[in-house]
């Protein structure tokens, strides 16, 4: 039976690719053969095997866990790469708290298991002119989940988001936990239809328009016995600023007054001295 040598390592920080590998070359030139046995612990090769490399699969052709076994210094081209969606490779820890090395065939065995930490993507928003009702992030993790909060814009009616993931436009964004990558989202918006109301002191129907159209002001067509009409005002015996027909653009307001202005007409007698 072969006797073993164990020794004891008190390592309980997770150490850099580099440090493992001088140490692991440094037992290769001696002629002692190297067993590394790797728990990828969720990540995966997706570059397959290296040539002159001989890889036991531990458990199943699906598992993140395999063994490499280097016979010399020349086919230990380094530790392995490991990938894993949402994260970076931040280096490798023992298994346990022992190595063991068989001192009858002179052959050391490592189990190492990586350690892995999150990476922070960017989420960028064009909300086309509205603002956040409630702030949403603005960065995330493959560990995060989230759902974005609607913005909100004066005179508008948000109807949905378009962007990452999305292909149409969503009301209701939700991001599960085990999303990675960077992401992007449009707001889009309808405008709302508001309604303007005339004071004429005579019989002269609303008039609608969406926020921000561009309208001509229907036309005062009545007459006022001994009045003249001069314009429109936005308050009560205010003065004129719109004058008949104008241009008006509509607000974000549901609805907007103007008062009609009426000047009194003046009338000339002419008299005649023959």
């Amino acid at each position: 039976q072969s006797e073993q040598i164990v020794y004891t390592l008190n390592i309980v920080k997770t150490i850099e690719k580099g440090s493992y590998e001088k140490g692991i070359k440094d037992i290769l030139e001696l002629g002692i053969p190297v067993s590394i046995a790797y728990d990828f612990n969720g990540g995966d090769l997706t570059s397959g095997f290296a040539t002159g490399e001989n890889a036991v699969e531990l458990y199943s052709a699906q598992s993140s866990s395999k063994t490499y076994t280097y016979n010399d210094i020349s086919e230990f081209d380094g530790l392995k790469s490991p990938k894993r969606s949402g994260y970076s490779l931040k280096g490798w820890s023992f298994v346990s708290s022992s190595v063991a090395m068989d001192k009858t065939i002179n052959n050391l065995t490592v189990r190492l298991i990586a350690k892995w930490e999150t990476v922070s993507y960017k989420i960028t928003y064009d909300l086309q002119g509205g603002a956040d009702y409630i702030t949403n992030p603005t960065e995330y993790s493959v560990e995060d989940a989230f759902t974005l909060n609607n913005p909100v814009r004066e005179g508008y009616t948000f109807i949905g988001w378009t962007g990452t993931g999305l292909n149409e436009l969503t009301k209701d964004v939700t991001v599960s936990i085990g999303s990675f990558g960077e992401r992007e989202y449009t707001a889009h918006w309808d405008a709302n239809t508001n309604v303007i109301i005339f004071h004429a002191n005579g019989v002269m129907q609303n008039q609608t328009a969406k926020t921000d159209q561009a309208i001509t002001l229907n036309l005062v067509t009545y007459t006022c016995d001994g009045y003249v009409f001069v314009g429109w005002a936005s308050t009560p015996n205010g003065a004129v600023e719109f004058v008949n027909g104008q241009i008006y653009s509509m607000g974000a307001s549901a609805e907007y007054h103007l008062y009609a202005v009426w000047k009194k007409e003046v009338q000339y007698t002419v008299r005649y001295y023959l």
